[in-house]
């Protein structure tokens, strides 16, 4: 991307206690969807005097800093685990995918799966080819949501139980 980010003002977060616990709120509700109306509540300001309120102690607007944080949340997750990027994106509070990847590829300037295959050494092969680690089965979009509504990601290594296949004798 060629335009340049906004610098974000980090210390109105620690100075502003309105500010910090709207921080804190969007951080413990990230993957829930935040809005300005709810972070307004929280920083106890009417919701249209709350984004100015933002904009000027922080620097950008208060929307724009929750994508950035959504962002930085996601490549935390795709540097750290071994995820499909449906999954991500709903951890980080997007959504549909598309808008996740869209958003990733505006801030980040590469695409999610890029990122990933990138900043996991392990993904490649160990000659340094760009070779694929086997793929993992398909998750609906059911599914990723309803992982996601019972507490996230699933541990790794973890899979699905298979149906016993032995027979009583």
């Amino acid at each position: 991307m060629s335009s340049r980010q906004p610098s974000i003002i980090e210390e109105s977060f620690s100075y502003y206690e309105r500010l910090g616990r709207v921080r804190q709120y969007v951080e413990s509700h990230l993957s829930d969807g935040v809005t300005s109306s709810a972070a307004a509540v929280v920083a106890c300001l009417e919701p249209s005097y709350f984004s100015c309120y933002f904009r000027q102690r922080v620097g950008i607007g208060f929307t724009q800093w929750v994508r950035q944080r959504q962002i930085k949340t996601a490549q935390r997750l795709l540097e750290e685990r071994d995820c499909v990027i449906s999954e991500v994106a709903f951890t980080a509070g997007f959504r549909s995918v598309r808008t996740f990847e869209r958003w990733f590829q505006r801030f980040v300037g590469v695409t999610p799966l890029d990122f990933k295959l990138r900043s996991r050494p392990s993904a490649t092969g160990s000659s340094g080819s760009h070779r694929r680690t086997p793929m993992r089965r398909k998750t609906s979009l059911v599914e990723t949501r309803r992982r996601h509504a019972t507490g996230g990601l699933l541990a790794l290594g973890t899979r699905r139980e298979q149906p016993s296949t032995k027979t009583v004798a």
